[in-house]
């Protein structure tokens, strides 16, 4: 498996190979290091689990990233066409309505 560039995989085994080699290290150290690629390796592996390769459902799947209503394309002006031009049509009347007031 790769993240950016890098092959997880051969750099654990090259990890676990040099531990291996090492011979100085301590047993405690050893089996800190060797917990440690552990991790290493399931936060890799659980990386690249998505809902396509999950056995979860993505409606069940707490990880994935939620679209909002925006991001769907969903959200749309409150008031229709219809609703501005009687608004609109309002306004005229009102303002007609002053300027006849305005003449003497």
């Amino acid at each position: 498996m790769k993240i950016e560039n890098i092959d997880i995989s051969k750099t654990i085994e090259a990890a676990k190979k040099q531990i291996a080699f090492d011979k100085s290290l301590s047993p405690a150290l050893r089996s800190t290091f060797e917990l440690l690629i552990l991790v290493i390796n399931l936060m890799a592996t659980r990386f690249q689990t998505n809902s396509s390769n999950s056995s979860k459902p993505p409606s069940q799947d707490p990880n994935r990233l939620r679209k909002t209503r925006t991001d769907k394309g969903l959200k749309r002006d409150k008031k229709s066409k219809a609703d501005k031009l009687v608004i609109l049509d309002q306004l005229y009347k009102k303002l007609k309505h002053l300027m006849k007031l305005k003449r003497f």
